[in-house]
């Protein structure tokens, strides 16, 4: 939603506090098998909800980095 550029901008946070901060809009999540989200997704669906795959879970091998990667924020405006 807009609202977030707006926060994005007025605060002058970095991404990665925004992220932190606010849940983004997201909604409700479900985790399932990848091969389970294309059918979990067109069932949402044909049930009137919006679905998409947001993102996977992959094993982290401790000191690899950061443990959550959020990537297409610029599309958000927030950057």
């Amino acid at each position: 939603p807009a609202v977030f550029g707006w926060m994005a901008g007025v605060s002058r946070a970095p991404v990665e506090e925004l992220l932190r901060t606010f849940n983004c809009g997201v909604g409700m999540v479900l985790v399932v098998s990848p091969a389970d989200a294309t059918a979990l997704v067109d069932i949402l669906r044909a049930e009137g909800e919006t679905a998409a795959v947001i993102g996977k879970l992959e094993a982290h091998t401790e000191g690899a980095g950061p443990q959550v990667s959020v990537t297409g924020t610029e599309a958000w405006g927030w950057a």
